[in-house]
């Protein structure tokens, strides 16, 4: 369809479901991390990392998993974590959680954002974070 009737449309929709655009998810596409240091491990294969990642509010990290053990603290606001077979989990500014190596999970910004600190243990050479199954 060309000319203004997909918008229209869409911001009727909108209205009648009473479904502010500001709340709905946003999917995670940009990288709003960043690693602040990387130390070599004492044994040569592993390194451990610290990051600090800044998510927009409602903001969606898709399905992924971690290379290696992570735990993260929740500097400001709430994220909240989906994982396979267990209740959602809210976390709020000043609590931590950890993962498990290649543990699939959903990562979700509460309605004002959430700023977390991570410090994790990957093999040298090895992502993060990668997509799960």
């Amino acid at each position: 369809m060309k000319g203004p009737f997909p918008a229209i449309f869409i911001l009727i929709a909108t209205l009648w479901t009473g479904t502010a655009i500001a709340d709905l998810p946003v999917l995670s596409t940009a990288n709003n991390s960043d690693v602040l240091q990387r130390i070599d491990m004492p044994d040569p294969h592993y390194q451990m990392g610290l990051q600090k990642a800044v998510l927009a509010p409602n903001e969606v990290k898709v399905r992924h998993m971690h290379t290696g053990p992570e735990v993260v603290y929740v500097l400001s606001g709430e994220i909240i974590i989906t994982m396979d077979g267990q209740p959602e989990k809210r976390m709020k500014a000043g609590e931590s959680f950890k993962f498990l190596a290649y543990a699939p999970h959903i990562s979700k910004a509460g309605p004002q954002g959430a700023t977390v600190l991570a410090t994790w243990v990957v093999e040298k050479g090895k992502s993060l974070s990668v997509p799960a199954p």
